[in-house]
C-alpha cells in the first residue's frame, strides 16, 4: 500500500512540475518563454522602473542645486545605474529638459 501511496505522490508531484515549467506562452520578438522567465522580466521592469525613479530624484535635486538647470549629464552617483537590467541598453538623457527615459521596447511608458 505504501508504494502505491509514494508512486501517485510522485506522479502528482511530476504533473505539477510539468504544469508549472511546461506552459509556454509567447514572448517579445516570438519567443516563448516559461512562467517562470515571465515572472523574471516583469521583475526586471520593475527593477528598471524604480532605477528611473531612482535616477530623476537625483536630477531634481541636482537642478535645485543649479538654479533648476538640470545636469549635463547624469549625476555621477547614479553612474552605477545608467543600464536596464532586462535589455543591458543605457538610458537615454535630455540635458535640455532633465528627461531620462529607457528605450528597451516595453518600457516606453516608464
Amino acid at each position: 500500500m505504501a508504494l502505491i501511496e509514494l508512486i501517485v505522490a510522485i506522479v502528482i508531484i511530476a504533473l505539477l512540475a510539468g504544469a508549472f515549467y511546461g506552459l509556454w506562452r509567447r514572448g517579445q520578438g516570438g519567443k516563448e518563454k516559461s512562467i517562470p522567465a515571465q515572472a523574471i522580466d516583469k521583475a526586471k521592469g520593475v527593477d528598471c522602473q524604480n532605477m528611473l525613479q531612482q535616477i530623476r530624484a537625483s536630477i531634481q535635486m541636482a537642478a535645485m542645486d543649479n538654479e533648476d538647470r538640470p545636469p549635463a549629464s547624469i549625476p555621477s552617483d547614479m553612474a552605477a545605474y545608467t543600464k536596464c537590467p532586462e535589455s543591458g541598453q543605457p538610458y537615454s538623457y535630455d540635458p535640455q529638459t532633465g528627461r531620462v527615459w529607457c528605450i528597451t521596447s516595453g518600457h516606453e511608458e516608464f
